[in-house]
């Protein structure tokens, strides 16, 4: 009996550790040591009304009031020349990707001049 209850502990903490790693590999197309690295090394700070299920809701040509109502101000913001970026993730110091102090989820929408949505960012950065 105390076998079986060994061999179970340790089926339950391996399903327990493996789910982030699993949700990182089908999440960022990531092999199983980068998946890895992404819970050792993830610095993300995210902005309080933000919601993964509410960003993939969002479509390409949506306004940036549409977007405003569905996940809040932005963190960040930057304008890149063709556009504006708004940030939903930074790092420790209050900047996106590279000029963030470590590596960090990437959660942006991107508008053109219209402020309609351009392109959404959707990956990791590592540092």
């Amino acid at each position: 009996m105390k076998k079986t209850h060994t061999i179970s502990i340790g089926i339950v903490s391996f399903i327990i550790v493996s789910l982030p790693v699993t949700k990182n590999m089908i999440r960022y197309h990531m092999n199983p040591l980068e998946a890895s690295l992404v819970i050792v090394l993830d610095v993300t700070h995210w902005a309080p009304n933000y919601s993964e299920k509410k960003f993939k809701e969002l479509k390409i040509g949506d306004m940036e009031d549409q977007v405003r109502k569905a996940l809040g101000p932005p963190l960040y913001v930057t304008d890149n020349g063709s556009g504006v970026v708004w940030y939903y993730t930074v790092g420790p110091n209050g900047q996106p990707l590279s000029y963030s102090d470590g590596s960090t989820h990437v959660r942006g929408v991107w508008y053109n001049h219209q402020k309609k949505i351009k392109k959404k960012l959707h990956y990791y950065y590592f540092d």
